[in-house]
């Protein structure tokens, strides 16, 4: 019927011109964040164009209300092409390797929930997590916004499939050479562990086989988490009303506090030392 054929067209136009958009601002903010990393310090103009923080903010909020949409609709099969969807993720992830972008709470804040939307309504947990996974690897500044991110999928919906896989992905990581690297996911851990303790002990047999890296700083990271766990069920488990759950829940703090025991012969002295804070940090929070 001519009705279709002519909505079909529609379809197709407002679809088409989506794509250029978001593909037209992709090139340009790729190309703009690039320049001024690379500008000379001291040569940074002020308060012009994209370098500002209100516009990188309205362009951010822009996208996150297209994203918001029903974007299925005007795709034939309801779904958004990954090609499409990957526009969004390349956005984001060029914004955050930006230190500046990161200091700044109101665009690192819209970054994440664009990224927290394109995973709770568009569920695209695999374009998200690998390059964020490879951007934490490179940049240990990104532990936070990383942390911040999870969290916001968490909240709401319980979704913890994000978590999961990155957790499984840097379990089987081998950054023993890289001290950046390990830098970065052992501040990871930590952080992780202050914000949410819970959601995480699901996760704890992949976390604990970092304490068999050859690497120190990841080792502490790892002790200073299991700190955190046990400072939480303290405070958890005695409010903790399904009686059922309580043994699991106090054999699990036992098994954490034999792992955090052995960990008091580390053959780094860095990390006894380590172990040590973390006993006190535990008492004084008793």
């Amino acid at each position: 019927p001519p009705k279709d054929l002519d909505y079909r067209r529609a379809t197709l136009v407002h679809r088409n011109a989506l794509k250029m958009y978001l593909f037209l601002l992709q090139w340009f903010i790729a190309n703009e964040e690039k320049h001024i990393g690379g500008r000379v310090v001291g040569k940074k103009k002020k308060g012009k164009g994209w370098e500002t923080e209100e516009q990188k903010i309205k362009v951010l909020g822009t996208l996150y209300n297209i994203a918001e949409l029903k974007l299925g609709k005007i795709w034939n099969r309801g779904v958004p092409d990954e090609e499409f969807m990957n526009l969004f993720v390349k956005i984001a992830m060029q914004m955050l390797e930006s230190q500046e972008n990161i200091k700044s709470e109101g665009i690192k804040r819209k970054i994440i929930d664009l990224l927290s939307i394109l995973i709770k309504l568009h569920e695209q947990r695999n374009l998200v997590s690998v390059p964020i996974i490879e951007l934490l690897y490179k940049n240990e500044n990104m532990a936070g916004p990383l942390v911040e991110l999870i969290t916001a999928v968490i909240t709401g919906n319980e979704d913890k499939q994000l978590l999961g896989d990155i957790i499984r992905e840097i379990s089987k990581s081998d950054s023993s050479d890289d001290h950046g690297m390990t830098k970065s996911i052992s501040n990871f851990f930590v952080q992780l562990s202050s914000t949410v303790p819970k959601d995480i002990i699901p996760f704890l047999s992949l976390i604990i086989q970092k304490l068999g890296d050859p690497s120190y700083l990841l080792r502490n990271g790892v002790v200073l988490l299991l700190g955190n766990i046990i400072i939480f069920l303290n405070s958890y488990i005695p409010q903790v009303k399904e009686e059922e759950k309580l043994p699991s829940l106090k054999n699990t703090r036992e098994e954490i506090v034999n792992m955090l025991m052995d960990r008091i012969i580390d053959q780094n002295s860095y990390t006894r030392s380590k172990v040590i804070q973390t006993w006190i940090t535990i008492i004084e929070n008793s």
